[in-house]
């Protein structure tokens, strides 16, 4: 049996990168974090009797980490991550928390006003 030197082997091959490659990762990236966040709107949707009902702010806020952020990052280790996709995933995020209490984008509260 002849004994095969796999270290030096893998040491030697090099992948080439190539532009074009990088470009269609990137843009599958983002029409997977583009699906992740509708999939996550949806789920909103199914938990909205929950999520925006009379119930406690925690046990909303635990209905929704349960319930539809998994789905928002379901496949999310196979994505190359970049700050614009953190920062789209966060402001979806964000935005459904926000309607989660009741606070619009349009409402400019100082601090005086907050109870």
């Amino acid at each position: 049996m002849a004994f095969i030197d796999y270290d030096g082997a893998i040491d030697s091959v090099q992948i080439p990168i190539r532009q074009q490659e990088v470009e269609e990762t990137n843009k599958s990236n983002k029409e997977g974090i583009k699906r992740s966040i509708s999939l996550g709107w949806s789920a909103l949707g199914r938990h909205s009797s929950i999520l925006r009902g009379s119930l406690p702010l925690r046990s909303r806020r635990k209905d929704f980490n349960q319930s539809v952020l998994p789905v928002m990052t379901y496949g999310s280790e196979t994505w190359t991550r970049s700050k614009l996709l953190e920062r789209k995933l966060k402001s979806g995020q964000r935005r459904m928390e926000r309607l989660m209490v009741v606070i619009y984008v349009g409402d400019k509260r100082t601090d005086g006003q907050r109870k």
